[in-house]
């Protein structure tokens, strides 16, 4: 199926912040490894927002309209779309002056968090941790 560019680049934008980008990414991740989103999976990602949120010195505000955004766009996406601006949003991170190795490791860890919570891992989970850190280069 081809992707409509368009329509990527304009849901794309509608994630205007690095957090609300990073928490589409968590969400987006547990959706289109395990084809849902199981509650503790929910969870995390809206644990791993709090934490990066706070860690860019976000107010409460900005990191609960960074997660609603995120699940509104991510509920105007069709899968294919998922995993298009999942990709897309992480190449604009590695790109993104001051996100540096210590930021990549941490958000590789929220990941690894995220495929734990549901007491599952499958190969799919493994496979985009694995290319994070290859395209990140990390350990």
């Amino acid at each position: 199926m081809e992707l409509n560019e368009k329509k990527i680049k304009k849901l794309t934008s509608k994630l205007s912040t690095p957090l609300s980008g990073l928490s589409f990414v968590f969400i987006a991740y547990a959706l289109f490894t395990d084809r849902e989103i199981k509650e503790e999976e929910s969870k995390q990602a809206i644990k791993n927002t709090i934490a990066l949120g706070k860690l860019w010195e976000y107010n409460q505000e900005e990191i609960i309209e960074a997660f609603k955004t995120a699940q509104t766009v991510l509920g105007e996406c069709k899968m294919e779309e998922v995993e298009a601006i999942f990709v897309d949003i992480l190449a604009k991170l590695h790109a993104q002056e001051g996100f540096e190795n210590k930021q990549r490791e941490w958000v590789v860890s929220a990941f690894e968090k995220m495929m734990d919570a549901d007491g599952e891992k499958n190969e799919r989970e493994l496979y985009w941790i694995e290319k994070m850190k290859e395209f990140w280069q990390l350990s």
